[in-house]
């Protein structure tokens, strides 16, 4: 009877732990294959973010430069402008008093010749 007593706890050791720890054991496995999945997703997406952060950085650097010639070639422009403005005003300025010489002298030879034909007469 002893040997059958001694088979009956095997068998029921056996079985409480067949039923209870493999369970158990597997499902830890399980759990622990989602949480090593889930932390590989979660440093997926943190490297993406970093990737995305750095690309904005990048951009942000770029709009700067690209601000910064911008405002480069207006005053580029502006002074041109300027000094075109400038050309122009003193060139009219100096067309305006030859004219006024030519104005002048053509009037003088008029009046030269005016009073020569007077004196000569």
């Amino acid at each position: 009877m002893i040997e059958v007593n001694q088979y009956f706890l095997f068998f029921f050791f056996f079985i409480l732990f067949y039923f209870c720890f493999i369970p158990e054991r597997r499902a830890t496995s399980t759990l622990n294959e989602r949480e090593s999945h889930y932390k590989q997703q979660i440093q997926d997406y943190e490297n993406k973010l970093e990737q995305s952060i750095h690309d904005i950085q990048t951009i942000q650097s770029e709009l700067t430069k690209l601000q910064e010639e911008k405002i480069s070639n207006e005053k580029k422009s502006n002074d041109t402008i300027n000094t075109l403005k400038q050309d122009y005003e003193r060139q009219y300025e100096i067309l305006k008093t030859e004219l006024t010489e030519l104005k002048d002298r053509g009037l003088l030879v008029l009046f030269s010749l005016f009073f020569s034909s007077i004196i000569i007469k």
